[in-house]
Parts: C-alpha cells; structure tokens; sequence
C-alpha cells in the first residue's frame, strides 16, 4: 500500500513541474489556430477546443481525474515524438503538456520548443521568459496563455492563466 502512495505521490512533482493552463476566451482562442498544425512531427492542439474537436491525436492511452482542478479530466496520448497530456476542464482543453524531449540535439530542442510557442502566439509574442525552480516560464502579451519549459525533462507546458489560477499549474 506504501508503495502505491508514493507512486501516485510523485505523480503531482512531475505535472507541477511541468505546469499550464487554458481561460475563459478559450473558445475564441481555439478558433484561431487552425489543426492539426504540427512541429516536429508533434500534433498541436488549440486551447480552448472541445476534445472531440482535437485533431491529429491517436486514440487516448489513459483518461484520470485530475487531482489539481476539480471538475477536471487529463488523458494522455502516446504519439511518435512521446506523450501529450490534455488537461480538459470547462468542456474545452485547458492545459496541454508536451513530453516531447529531443535528447542530444541543442538545436533541436530549441527549434521545436520555439516551433510550439509560435503555435499558441495567435498574432501576439511572448516575454522574454522568466527563470524559476520549474523552468523557463513565460507569458504571453495578452496575459491569458502561460508556457513552461522544463529544461531537464524538455517538457513544455501551455495553458491558460484561468486553468492555472484554479490550480493547475
């Protein structure tokens, strides 16, 4: 039984490590991106889109509760690059994690990483990122949309500022 709880206990490590979040604009949000746009191979996914409105994903892996924000639910893909995590809150996606990593490939890193802020920048930029104990943060110039890339794990996190305001972040 211990084992089982320090399991799931260092479940919430990884996604806080690797936070993100979607807002209340997500609908209109979503209708600017156009899909499945792809980097790297990898599939992106507006924020703000209804799940079954989410193109270019495989069938789901794993659906759970998230145990970050209540009335939320996570499913997790495999696809050919690794794993995404959709956090669904709202009945539309709210935070997308991209454990996506390219390993021994600076270059490549920083071109898909760079590739998937430029998805979600929907005609506006993003800060230059701030450093913090989980990564590079940054926000965009709206203040709805956050990223974080973990540089140890290369994750990246987008999300909306409502989804992590109510705790998934």
């Amino acid at each position: 039984m211990k084992r089982t709880l320090l399991l799931f206990a260092a479940l919430p490590l990884l996604l806080i490590a690797v936070p993100g979040c979607v807002g209340d604009d997500a609908a209109e949000e979503g209708s600017e991106m156009a899909g499945p746009d792809m980097v790297a191979g990898i599939p992106m996914i507006p924020l703000g889109t209804e799940l079954s409105e989410a193109l270019g994903l495989p069938p789901v892996t794993e659906r759970f509760v998230s145990f970050e924000v209540q009335n939320a639910t996570d499913f997790l893909y495999e696809v050919e690059k690794g794993r995404i995590l959709l956090s669904v809150w709202n009945e539309s996606v709210h935070r997308v994690i991209y454990q996506t990593p390219i390993r021994n490939d600076e270059a490549g890193r920083t071109e898909k990483n760079q590739g998937i802020l430029a998805a979600y920048e929907l005609g506006m930029t993003w800060d230059e990122g701030t450093e913090t104990e989980a990564g590079t943060l940054y926000l965009r110039s709206d203040g709805r949309v956050f990223a974080l890339w973990n540089p140890e794990s290369d994750f990246m996190t987008v999300g909306t500022t409502a989804f992590r305001d109510a705790g998934g972040g």
